[in-house]
């Protein structure tokens, strides 16, 4: 099997920018749009205050998110897609 690599945009490139736009939007205020950007048994993996590993449903942290009204900004820097992933930086 050889490796390919192709430099360019993303083949979905608008549709993942619009989804992690959603999800930004959830940390604004906006529970529904959480709720459209992750798949209601999508897992979060992360480290929390104290360096511990942290699992949960995203959807439990749904509401949490949603009151936070951080001001959230964002910018796309890059998107990698290979077939049905892509990362978002």
């Amino acid at each position: 099997m050889a490796d390919t690599t192709v430099v360019g945009d993303a083949p979905d490139i608008d549709e993942i920018k619009r989804v992690v736009q959603l999800y930004v939007d959830g940390f604004r205020g906006n529970r529904q749009k959480l709720e459209e950007a992750f798949h209601q048994e999508a897992w979060i993996f992360a480290l929390d205050a104290e360096g511990a590993l942290a699992t949960d449903l995203i959807s439990d942290r749904f509401e949490r998110w949603a009151n936070s009204q951080r001001q959230v900004k964002s910018r796309f820097i890059a998107i990698t897609q290979a077939g049905e992933v892509a990362s978002v930086l």
